[in-house]
């Protein structure tokens, strides 16, 4: 019986720590362990989008000419910050955000472009 028990106990110590090898340990700041393993097992490439998104999902462009266009302004952040730094959820479209005080726009990219991006590599 003993025998079993720390069988069991090595098995549960070691799935836990291979859960974790394969979490990208960002992600941890925002989402919690159980959320993170839950989303590996129920929606695997919504987290390989997730974790895409860490790196890739921010980028910058001038500014159009165009001044009717409404965006919401922010700060520019600093730098190697991620969209879950700035507290942006990734949507279906492009979000656009204008830099205070700069001629440039903040663009997160939607779903579906990151998606493209690895399907695509």
């Amino acid at each position: 019986m003993k025998l079993l028990s720390s069988l069991l106990f090595v098995f549960l110590i070691s799935g836990s720590l291979w859960s974790q090898e394969k979490m990208d340990k960002r992600l941890l700041k925002y989402y919690s362990e159980t959320e993170l393993n839950q989303m590996i097992e129920t929606s695997p490439e919504d987290y390989r989008i997730l974790v895409h998104a860490l790196d890739k999902a921010i980028y910058y462009v001038n500014a159009p000419d165009e001044k009717s266009i409404a965006v919401q302004s922010i700060d520019r952040p600093k730098e190697n910050a991620t969209f879950l730094d700035l507290g942006i959820e990734l949507k279906d479209v492009n979000q656009y955000f204008k830099l205070n005080g700069e001629n440039q726009w903040l663009v997160v990219k939607s779903k579906w472009v990151l998606n493209h991006e690895l399907n695509n590599k």
